[in-house]
C-alpha cells in the first residue's frame, strides 16, 4: 500500500510538469523540494527514458491549477522523512502521515 500511494504522488508530480503554467510553477516548486531533500536512487538506465515524447502539453484548467497549488503547499511545508521520492523518507513516521493527510485534503 505505501509504495501505491509513493508511486501515485511521482505520477502526479510527473503529469503536473506538463500543465500550464499554475500547473508547472507547482511542479517547480515540489520538485525543488525534492531536490532540497535529496532523491532516492535514481531509475536504473534506459528506464524511464522517451516517456510522454511528443505527446505535447497536458492541458491545465482552473480546478488542476488548484489542485496542484495545493499539492505543492503540502511539499514545501513537508518534513523530508515524510516525502515520498526523497533519500530520507520514512513510510512508518508521522511525516509521512501528515504529508498524506495533506495531500488527501487537497483532493476534497
Amino acid at each position: 500500500m505505501q509504495k501505491i500511494v509513493a508511486l501515485s504522488f511521482v505520477v502526479v508530480l510527473a503529469a503536473l510538469q506538463g500543465c500550464g503554467t499554475p500547473c508547472a510553477a507547482a511542479a517547480d516548486k515540489q520538485q525543488a523540494k525534492i531536490d532540497e531533500c535529496g532523491a532516492a536512487e535514481a531509475p536504473a538506465e534506459g528506464e524511464g527514458e522517451g516517456e510522454g515524447e511528443g505527446e505535447g502539453e497536458a492541458a491545465c484548467d482552473e480546478a488542476d491549477a488548484t489542485l496542484a497549488e495545493c499539492n505543492a503547499a503540502c511539499y514545501t511545508a513537508a518534513d523530508c522523512k515524510g516525502i515520498p521520492g526523497t533519500k530520507d523518507f520514512d513510510a512508518t513516521g508521522t511525516e509521512f502521515t501528515d504529508f498524506g493527510a495533506c495531500v488527501a485534503k487537497c483532493a476534497e
